[in-house]
């Protein structure tokens, strides 16, 4: 007879915790027979044990030998995407680099501190750039490019480097016409026509949205978000954005973790109305 233990279950690691990160209702069937409805909230590799919490909030932490080989195999998916989610293993670095204003893209960082080989991970990115109206025009303009890339192999305790597209930055030129009347020498008046060239705007980077997909967990892959500077959630909403994007990350990581499918996956964001 089976016995069931209500356990709730939901992610939590560090600072990259989120509420979009958590596991489904499932029952965890122990060698002995018992089963354990919930989801995980923490893996402890030192100890071999996972932290479960209950429906009614309260928490237990179970050693993972007790549990079948299926339940082994998805608790060792869980511990994979711990480690791709924690900054403490798989360190997210973003610099900008811009050439004498002219152009801008970025570096990406990243490097394995953990035990686990990473392959084929898959990275689109957003470059946000403003036009900078001068006085007199109006509202600013914030355009998006998108790109994407392949982290082919990252093994244990190295690091790759990966670079964006270099994304122009542009000023634009508009002519104006002058017409005022001179007086000669003579007294006689005539009509002077002027033109030249006036900058209405000047591209400026705003920052980057850097996604990056991970290891599957039940065949959902896991994605990490970083966004450069970080501050960046705050100016644009996850609005409808086709197609892929590019990489970046901040000096300070903000991250948002989701687990696909489990929890729907927004887009890339475009900009706020």
């Amino acid at each position: 007879m089976k016995i069931y233990l209500r356990v709730l279950v939901c992610i939590f690691f560090g600072t990259f915790c989120s509420e979009s990160f958590e596991g489904e209702f499932r029952e965890f069937v122990a060698r002995d027979g018992r089963v354990v409805i919930g989801r995980i909230i923490e893996c402890d590799k030192k100890t071999r044990k996972i932290r479960l919490e209950r429906e009614n909030g309260g928490k237990i932490w179970a050693e993972i030998s007790i549990f079948s080989e299926e339940e082994l195999e998805y608790i060792k998916e869980w511990q994979s995407a711990f480690d791709f989610l924690s900054n403490n293993t798989l360190t997210i670095k973003i610099e900008k680099k811009e050439v004498s204003g002219e152009s801008i893209q970025y570096e990406a960082y990243l490097c394995n501190r953990g035990e686990r080989e990473y392959a084929n991970l898959e990275v689109e990115y957003c470059i946000y750039i403003e036009a900078v109206r001068k006085a007199g025009s109006n509202h600013d303009d914030i355009r998006c490019v998108r790109g994407s890339l392949i982290v082919e192999n990252l093994k244990p305790k190295k690091s790759v480097n990966k670079m964006t597209i270099a994304v122009p930055l542009k000023k634009k030129y508009i002519k104006e016409t002058k017409q005022y009347t001179e007086t000669d020498r003579f007294g006689t008046e005539q009509l002077v026509s002027e033109t030249r060239q006036q900058q209405v705007s000047e591209d400026r980077p705003v920052g980057i949205w850097f996604r990056i997909r991970g290891p599957s967990v039940e065949k959902k892959k896991v994605v990490r978000d970083v966004c450069y500077p970080s501050n960046l959630r705050k100016e644009f909403s996850l609005a409808e954005m086709p197609a892929a994007a590019h990489p970046e990350s901040p000096v300070e990581d903000k991250t948002l973790n989701h687990l696909e499918s489990l929890f729907p996956l927004p887009p890339l964001p475009l900009l706020s109305d």
